[in-house]
């Protein structure tokens, strides 16, 4: 039996109400997402013994997700990931966007989706939300309606439907910054987790770990997924991709055909026997290892989070796409339907 509930989430400093959507199954498994950056809060699933274990780190409230500078479970839009000099041009036109990194435009800029309360709604037993981003908001061209889709089955399989539409030509790269942990939102380091990339190739990044344009064999590098291996046997190796990044932060090139739905990655943490598959339409996914994270705010349940206590597999464009025409292309042109899905599936190995 499937329940789905709304609860408050707590009120933005702007003064708006949050809510808390959940799909709810009668073995004790989950879904949540909030309607502040679309973003997930918990995914509990049972593990090898049957304990239900949340595997993803979120906060317990709306203003810990605004105080946070992690894009933690979030949304992230117009442009997931980097975008070189914060400028791109689009049917000769140049347009500058924010430089919120450096030189570099990251994650949709200083009020990319991931800040924004998005309109959420349960309809045919799904989470909805929705959200209007109009003409040259952080500098993108064109009015932009995008909509994701929460779908959370019995088989504790997560299914992200995004769809979006622009009543003129412009850009768009939208994914999902969940950090997982399959030991647990609150287990540490996820280093031991095991993970297989399907990809023969990686998008090796600058100093700012922008894309340099080319398109790298993994073969002989840390960066080679390809056999299953723990995240941390290569981390620490002497590898200037690895300093630049602080640990894993890169783009892998999918092996799978244009636009298919296809695998993207595996993963599996032996001391709960919990298994995550990936699969996804998009042409590109960045390993996140968690380099980054930090103990403010404190997590659910009053956890700390540390650096490498979760890990992103994000689908998405390649970062910078419109910088190299050999990069798969996120545009979205006047009159069609920007239309991708990104499946995590959990099990037990």
């Amino acid at each position: 039996m499937k329940k789905i509930g709304i609860q408050p989430f707590g009120t933005t400093s702007a003064g708006e109400e949050a809510n808390l959507y959940t799909i709810a199954f009668k073995d004790g498994s989950s879904f949540s997402a909030t309607d502040y950056g679309a973003s997930i809060v918990s995914c509990v699933v049972p593990d090898k013994d049957g304990k239900m274990t949340d595997v993803v780190l979120g906060y317990e409230n709306v203003k810990d997700y605004e105080q946070q500078d992690m894009f933690m479970g979030s949304v992230i839009g117009r442009h997931a990931n980097r975008i070189k000099g914060a400028s791109f041009t689009l049917n000769e036109k140049e347009y500058r966007l924010c430089a919120n990194e450096g030189c570099n435009h990251l994650h949709g800029g200083n009020s990319g989706f991931q800040k924004k309360l998005w309109k959420g709604e349960i309809r045919d037993n799904k989470i909805i939300f929705s959200l209007f981003s109009p003409h040259m908001e952080e500098g993108y061209p064109g009015s932009l309606q995008v909509s994701v889709i929460y779908s959370f089955t019995k088989y504790h399989t997560l299914h992200i439907d995004y769809t979006a539409v622009c009543d003129q030509d412009t850009i768009i790269n939208l994914t999902n910054h969940a950090y997982f942990n399959l030991a647990g939102h609150d287990a540490g380091n996820i280093q031991n987790h095991f993970l297989k990339v399907n990809s023969d190739f990686y998008t090796p990044g600058a100093a700012d770990s922008v894309p340099t344009g080319e398109i790298m064999s993994v073969e002989g590098t840390p960066f080679d997924f390809r056999e299953e291996k723990q995240i941390g046997k290569d981390i620490n190796k002497e590898n200037q991709q690895l300093e630049y990044g602080c640990g894993y932060d890169h783009n892998f090139v999918l092996a799978k055909e244009k636009e298919s739905y296809g695998e993207a990655a595996r993963a599996w943490c032996s001391t709960t026997g919990i298994s995550l598959i990936v699969e996804t339409t998009l042409p590109g996914m960045q390993l996140y290892s968690g380099n980054h994270i930090h103990g403010e705010p404190l997590g659910k349940n009053g956890t700390v989070y540390h650096k490498r206590d979760g890990f992103c597999l994000e689908a998405h464009f390649f970062p910078s796409g419109l910088t190299y025409s050999h990069f798969p292309q996120p545009i979205l042109r006047k009159g069609e339907i920007f239309r991708h899905r990104t499946t995590y599936s959990f099990g037990i190995r």
